[in-house]
């Protein structure tokens, strides 16, 4: 595969990667439900499309190829501090 020998262009790393945008949000359909059923799943839809669409408007996807990680939280915030607390509990 020429994309990893010496001298390969810019352009042509660019142009092959696959550029992925995590997103972790609270989200209504997590934060309203107690396990994924059909409401879940259409509440999660409903925002996975809005994001979607954003991507589409920003123009991003005609020059790069991008794959949209999506994960509904029931609190951001709760994540957040426990991830914080763990990290300092490995100083």
């Amino acid at each position: 595969m020429t994309l990893f020998k010496k001298g390969t262009s810019l352009d042509q790393l660019v142009s092959s990667a696959v550029f992925v945008i995590g997103i972790c949000c609270t989200s209504e359909g997590a934060l309203s439900s107690k396990m994924a059923d059909v409401d879940y799943v259409s509440k999660v839809q409903a925002e996975l499309n809005y994001l979607y669409e954003r991507v589409q408007k920003s123009g991003l996807s005609k020059t790069v190829r991008v794959l949209l990680v999506y994960t509904p939280l029931a609190s951001k915030a709760e994540l957040v501090e426990a991830f914080d607390s763990r990290l300092k509990g490995l100083q």
